[in-house]
């Protein structure tokens, strides 16, 4: 076996129960933390330095802003302060993210000669909108006026040794899967770290889209874009500037903004449009090879998972799912274990890093489970028959066959499992179209009230499609070739695959927390009789429901009419008599009888009947009940 070496891991991420941090004061991880970091790297601010401010602290309304403050941001309509020579002319949505607009800003300000200015902000406070957290320009602005020292005694090492292991054929490191880093690196792009989505604040959320020709109701919004014209201006200056934007063209006119990834699969497309589906069949073979190698480490793994979390989806390969976030560089390192254990359905979900983060409280799996009998009474005895019950029952069936859940349980058998549990309704809503879709209520189960979230979900808009094309189309025109010659058809993904949500397993003692509740269809008020049937020893009793059941069979009976039971014995022997007959073809038929005595003698006689019995009805049609008649 060739020992496979992957030399990028992924970065270090801390975990654990961190909800004591809330209780420390905000100042301790800024200020203080900052100031702490400064004076253990030396980095100690002169009395001549500048400072890093936002707005609201420094600015009173309708007050222009003190000598000692300089605004370095874009004009915004809560406060419609001027503009100066500091801002940045790059927007965050619109020409990338916050942190690549930095980067431009770091290489646009030698070319903008504000070098011989930057005396002027010694001493000065740098107002800006950004948070106090965000990367911003005016911390380049700050890294400028720090005091410079000259570096000596630092070593560079002119090679370093790199073993590669040559017993097989490298996959990992070999063209396709290192084609993305190489592409960063040529463009000077930062290739190392995570290689994720671009996690967007709400702002150049808006900035994004308003690239996209997307424009909403944005100049009333608390993080709305930045005007195309800046307020605060004289009336030749705002004029000249209204004509830049005729000249430059509006932020809807602009090439729209995508990510790396998707700019580096045009660039990849369309150099070389000949090749290309040679290209993509080897690519994809090599992706076969890999996961053909990884199938026998994904074996062993799933050999040590449990069993319900392995039955949910007994195929998947983690391997491979491993050295794709490695290789991909993705932000969310947690993935694979949550394949491989489960993923948290109740309680607090922690940052993944795909998204931005946001403030969410704290509780966990005990909290959830805390009153859930309770509610699940609650929300038991809400339950109603309905016409979709049908639709449930089977849903729940599919379910159980494709191992997505246990066997159904009823109430007693669930109480007598000795566990807390938390029930969830499950009900039908029929769409416009008349397909009927199976939902789980976690508003009644109070699933969604015992759960939060410290991941800032962000979903792409439906026109993210056409961004694809348009980069496209764009790069085949900086390559100097015409949409035309493209060889294929371009194809969107439709809907979900089949089942996909349902194949992400979830933690064995988390699925107590979403034990799904639905009325039976089949059994009605014999299912509280086979409770009780089944309940153990010492957890029967006389419910509610069971003397439901036996009010109803008691209705039952009396409604049936008496019949009288003969008393006295009966004077004569009784005999039992039976007859029958047949007709085998047309006029031509048998019949017979016979008696049983109460000694249990059989006398019985066969007699065929000719053409002269079926004379006696001249032409007519016969029955077999007239011929039975006549023994």
């Amino acid at each position: 076996y060739a020992v496979l070496r992957i030399q990028r891991l992924p970065p270090v991420q801390v975990s654990g129960d961190w909800s004591f941090l809330v209780k420390l004061p905000p100042k301790s991880f800024r200020e203080d933390a900052v100031v702490l970091m400064a004076s253990h790297v030396g980095l100690m601010p002169s009395a001549d330095s500048a400072l890093r401010v936002q707005v609201q602290d420094v600015w009173q309304r309708g007050e222009p802003l003190s000598a000692e403050v300089a605004y370095i941001r874009h004009s915004h309509l809560s406060h419609r302060l001027p503009v100066t020579c500091w801002e940045n002319p790059f927007v965050a949505g619109r020409d990338g993210s916050p942190e690549l607009v930095v980067l431009k800003y770091m290489q646009w300000f030698p070319k903008a000669g504000l070098e011989q200015r930057l005396p002027e902000l010694r001493g000065k406070k740098l107002a800006c909108d950004c948070g106090a957290s965000d990367l911003c320009h005016g911390d380049f602005l700050l890294g400028l006026l720090l005091p410079s020292t000259d570096v000596s005694g630092l070593q560079i090492p002119g090679s370093v040794a790199y073993p590669i292991s040559q017993s097989s054929i490298d996959l990992v490191n070999s063209p396709p899967f290192t084609a993305f880093g190489d592409w960063l690196r040529e463009r000077g792009l930062p290739d190392a770290g995570v290689l994720g989505p671009r996690a967007l604040g709400s702002a150049c959320v808006m900035a994004r889209r308003a690239s996209a020709a997307d424009q909403g109701a944005v100049a009333n919004k608390r993080h709305a874009v930045p005007p195309v014209v800046s307020d605060g201006q004289t009336a030749d200056s705002h004029f000249r500037c209204a004509l830049d934007v005729q000249l430059h063209g509006c932020p809807l006119d602009g090439e729209a903004v995508v990510d790396h990834d998707v700019q580096f699969a045009a660039a990849s497309m369309a150099t070389d449009l000949a090749s290309l589906r040679r290209i993509r069949a080897d690519a994809m073979a090599l992706l076969k090879e890999l996961a053909l190698r990884l199938w026998p480490v994904s074996q062993q793994l799933h050999a040590v998972q449990h069993q319900d979390v392995h039955s949910v989806n007994p195929r998947v390969h983690l391997a491979l799912f491993a050295v794709c976030v490695v290789l991909l560089a993705w932000p969310d390192t947690s993935l694979v274990q949550g394949l491989l254990e489960g993923f948290l359905a109740v309680g607090y979900q922690e940052p993944c890093g795909v998204w931005q983060s946001k403030p969410a409280r704290f509780c966990t799996l005990q909290d959830a489970l805390s009153e859930g009998r309770r509610d699940a009474e609650a929300v038991v005895s809400s339950l109603r028959p309905s016409e979709d019950d049908q639709v449930v029952w089977e849903a729940g069936e599919q379910d159980e066959k494709a191992g997505f859940c246990h066997p159904s349980v009823g109430w007693q058998e669930l109480t007598a499992a000795g566990r807390l549990f938390r029930v969830i309704r499950r009900f039908v809503v029929t769409q416009a179209s008349g397909k009927k879709r199976v939902i789980d209520d976690a508003l009644a189960g109070r699933q969604s009230e015992l759960s939060s979230d410290a991941n800032k979900l962000q979903f792409c808009s439906a026109i993210q499609p056409c961004l694809h094309a348009q980069a496209l189309a764009a790069e085949l025109a900086r390559q100097g070739k015409r949409c035309a010659e493209w060889p294929d058809t371009l194809a969107t993904a439709g809907e979900d695959l089949h089942d996909a949500y349902r194949k992400i397993p979830m933690r064995p003692d988390h699925a107590w927390a979403c034990v799904v509740a639905y009325n039976d269809c089949r059994a009605g008020g014999l299912t509280a009789v086979k409770d009780r049937q089944y309940a153990s020893r010492g957890h029967a009793c006389l419910t509610d429901e069971l003397r439901s059941a036996f009010d109803t069979i008691r209705a039952v009976l009396d409604m049936r009419p008496q019949r009288p039971v003969r008393v006295l014995p009966q004077l004569g022997s009784r005999v039992l008599a039976a007859s029958g007959a047949a007709q085998d073809a047309c006029r031509i038929g048998s019949g017979g009888f016979l008696v049983v005595t109460p000694k249990k003698e059989r006398l019985g006689a066969v007699v065929p009947v000719d053409d002269a019995v079926f004379h006696l009805w001249d032409e007519q049609e016969t029955k077999i009940a007239q011929l039975e008649l006549l023994m």
